[in-house]
C-alpha cells in the first residue's frame, strides 16, 4: 500500500533520524553540519547522524517537501558561501506536529495505563470484597471516572499553561487506558463465568 504524501499521517511514523532533523530545523535555516551538531545535542549524543545517513535524509525530506534549501544566505564573510541552507517548509512543520502528536499519545496511554491501572485496580478490588456489586460494572465505573476525571482536568490546566500543549493527546491516552482496563476485566469475567458453568456442563 503506498504513502499518500499529500496527508501527513500518510509519512508518518518518521524514521528517528528524519524526526530529529525536522525538530532542528523547527527553530531556523541551518546548514547541514550545523544539523549534526543540534541533532546531536538535543538528544544528549545518543543521536549522531553521519554524512551519509545525514544528506540521504536530507535527499528525503527534500523529495517529500518537508524542507526546501533556503534562499537567504548568511554574509559571505561570515560563513562559508558553498553551504547549503535548509528550511522547514509548512508542510514538514505539520508532519511534525502530527508525529509530536503521535509520541505525545502513546506517552499519555502508556501513563494512563500504570497510574489509572493501580488506582482503579485497588478500587476494584476493594469494592469487590466488601460490597455485593457486580464486579464488571463495578470496573466499568470505577475506570471510567479513574480514567475520565484526570483526563479533563490534565487536558483544562495544560492548555491554560501552555499554548503548544495538546489536550487532545491527553484525552485519546486516558481512553486507550479505559479500554484497556475494563476489556481485562472483561475477559476475566468471561474466564470466570466460563469456571463456574464447566462443573455443570460435565455432570
Amino acid at each position: 500500500m503506498t504513502r499518500d504524501k499529500s496527508d501527513p499521517e500518510g509519512l508518518l511514523p518518521l524514521r528517528p533520524s528524519v524526526f530529529h532533523i525536522l525538530l532542528a530545523l523547527s527553530d531556523g535555516d541551518l546548514h547541514g553540519y550545523a544539523i549534526m551538531q543540534e541533532v546531536a545535542e538535543h538528544t544528549g549524543g545518543q543521536i549522531k547522524l553521519g554524512p551519509g545517513t545525514l544528506y540521504g535524509a536530507i535527499k528525503r525530506l527534500l523529495s517529500d517537501r518537508l524542507i526546501v534549501e533556503a534562499d537567504e544566505r548568511p554574509d559571505p564573510e561570515l560563513d562559508d558561501e558553498r553551504r547549503r541552507y535548509y528550511r522547514l517548509t509548512d508542510f514538514g512543520q505539520r508532519v511534525r506536529k502530527h508525529e509530536v502528536s503521535s509520541i505525545l499519545i502513546f506517552g499519555y496511554a502508556l501513563d494512563a495505563l500504570v497510574t489509572a491501572g493501580v488506582a482503579g485496580n485497588l478500587v476494584v478490588f476493594l469494592l469487590v470484597k466488601i460490597t455485593r456489586f457486580n464486579p464488571l460494572r463495578i470496573a466499568l465505573w470505577t475506570f471510567l471516572i479513574v480514567n475520565a476525571v484526570p483526563a479533563v482536568v490534565l487536558a483544562i490546566m495544560s492548555s491554560r499553561l501552555s499554548p503548544a500543549s495538546r489536550p487532545g493527546a491527553t484525552v485519546i491516552g486516558y481512553a486507550v487506558s479505559f479500554v484497556f482496563w475494563l476489556g481485562i476485566h472483561w475477559m476475566w469475567a468471561q474466564w470466570q463465568n466460563g469456571e463456574r458453568l464447566a462443573p455443570s456442563n460435565g455432570q
